[in-house]
């Protein structure tokens, strides 16, 4: 294996706002195949030998939502968001950092746009970012976030309501050889570590529990 994972644990803290808590459920059924977050999906980066899947899954899901909302592609910052969340997941000198960590720096410093701070696979980087991008990366705060609470039917359920879900998923030997249609088997294997992904379809066809990532 040439590349790393980096998913921390999110810590407990009680004053998350719990997704089931704060949105009535659906008053129609949820479909059994739901594609929909694909028309604005980005395109999958690799985020090479760095341990920071979860800031990837952070900026790969605030470009989603943009593209949605503004009509065009973003191309945001891996390297900025990454660097923000080491400031204050409590983990210096650990490899990696958690979803909530990430989504902390969404909400109250928000994330640049790559030309800011290009993406080195290495940390800390060559050079802190700029004020420019500090400027840059107000624009794209998001305004509020939700815990989903860790069963099939809430994430189908979020992912319906209100769009992909942020996960953690542990990762075992066969996942680095999962086939070209994409499905994951089931975990075999020696456990290799754990991994942020957006999840942000789910579908029926080939099994009862099925989710594109």
């Amino acid at each position: 294996m040439d590349y790393s994972f980096g998913l921390l644990q999110s810590p407990p803290d009680v004053r998350d706002y719990i997704f089931r808590d704060i949105l009535a459920p659906p008053t129609i059924p949820i479909p059994d195949t739901y594609l929909q977050w694909l028309a604005w999906a980005t395109p999958v980066k690799d985020q090479k030998k760095l341990g920071a899947c979860a800031s990837f899954t952070g900026t790969a899901t605030t470009e989603l939502f943009n593209f949605k909302e503004l009509g065009h592609t973003l191309d945001l910052s891996e390297q900025f968001l990454y660097g923000e969340a080491k400031k204050i997941d409590g983990s210096p000198n650990e490899e990696g950092t958690y979803l909530r960590a990430i989504l902390s720096v969404l909400s109250h410093t928000g994330i640049c746009e790559e030309s800011y701070e290009l993406y080195e696979g290495k940390y800390p980087p060559n050079k802190n970012p700029s004020l420019d991008a500090y400027r840059n990366a107000i624009k794209y705060k998001i305004t509020s976030y939700a815990s989903v609470q860790p069963d099939p039917l809430a994430v189908k359920t979020a992912i319906f309501q209100t769009g992909p879900v942020m996960v953690g998923i542990k990762v075992y030997e066969n996942f680095e050889t999962v086939g070209k249609d994409g499905i994951i088997p089931s975990s075999t294997g020696e456990l290799k570590g754990y991994h942020a992904i957006r999840s942000e379809e789910h579908t029926s066809e080939f099994q009862s529990r099925q989710y594109l990532v």
